[in-house]
């Protein structure tokens, strides 16, 4: 009440002083910008929820648009899936805009559970390669992640951390980690340039149970696609004690992977040594899938 009363009496002052509104507009505007960015998120996110209806559920939020943001609770419900957050935490730097950058400084998650939901196909569309603005990414960590499939196994990864940035066309992932009951733990680096009908892998790494490397073409929506991918050091099982070892392995894929229609070539050409017999035995194998 103070606070109004003091805010009052300097409107006034400026009134009698200048003659004018224009501080005093200048003033509330300060006020209001003020207000949403230190404390708009609850603000912000009730608009949200009364414009989409039953499509976005939040429990609780804090923060401001200048500051840390956290939210609790979160359900985004649609047609074809439902997902649900249990908290998030993202600091963002505000600055960065006015460089055409959201730089994000730190995005935290705690779990996420996707249920799909049985739905009719839709077309698929081009991608589009290029955002209004470049996306900085220091630091991205969900504890829990997982995929229930409408019919299937559900798909769960855990501890997933990530640095990464997307500037104009060209996504770059400078460390992605994450855990999987099946692999264990996974870290990958990769470079790719998108384009409306094709994702163009210029790097690839994936180290974990087996050091994976690639580059090439991935074309979509029926494009040909050109793939190059080198194995070192793999196994089966990867978890228990290996029947099957690979210390190489070489895989060429061409062709269409994506649309209706699957005409594609595959070559494989490496070695494998199983523990029955600790001879490495060479292959070389092209097949057409």
């Amino acid at each position: 009440m103070k606070r109004i009363k003091f805010l009052a009496r300097v409107m006034a002052w400026c009134v009698a002083s200048t003659g004018h509104m224009t501080l005093v507009l200048l003033t509330l505007l300060a006020l209001m910008v003020w207000g949403l960015g230190t404390r708009g998120v609850p603000l912000t996110v009730d608009i949200a929820q009364k414009l989409m209806g039953d499509k976005l559920t939040v429990a609780h939020s804090t923060g401001g648009w200048f500051g840390p943001i956290q939210l609790e609770g979160i359900v985004l419900d649609s047609k074809a899936s439902r997902i649900e957050i249990d908290r998030l935490r993202l600091d963002w730097s505000l600055a960065a805009l006015w460089h055409r950058t959201l730089r994000i400084n730190q995005l935290e998650v705690g779990s996420v559970i996707v249920q799909q939901k049985t739905h009719e196909a839709t077309p698929p569309e081009p991608l589009q390669p290029e955002l209004s603005i470049n996306l900085l990414v220091t630091v991205a960590s969900v504890d829990y992640f997982e995929l229930r499939p409408v019919q299937g196994a559900a798909f769960k990864l855990h501890d997933l951390q990530a640095k990464a940035s997307w500037l104009k066309d060209t996504v770059m992932v400078e460390s992605l980690q994450l855990s999987h009951a099946e692999t264990g733990r996974v870290q990958a680096t990769a470079s790719i340039t998108l384009a409306p009908q094709s994702i163009h892998v210029q790097s690839l790494r994936l180290t974990g149970p087996a050091t994976v490397t690639g580059e090439g073409l991935l074309g979509l929506m029926g494009t040909p696609s050109a793939l190059k991918l080198h194995l070192q050091n793999g196994r089966w099982p990867l978890q228990t004690a290996p029947q099957v070892r690979v210390p190489t392995l070489d895989a060429n894929l061409s062709g269409v992977l994506t649309g209706d229609a699957l005409d594609a070539a595959l070559t494989l050409k490496g070695a494998l040594r199983t523990a029955v017999d600790e001879k490495a035995l060479g292959f070389d194998l092209d097949t057409a899938l």
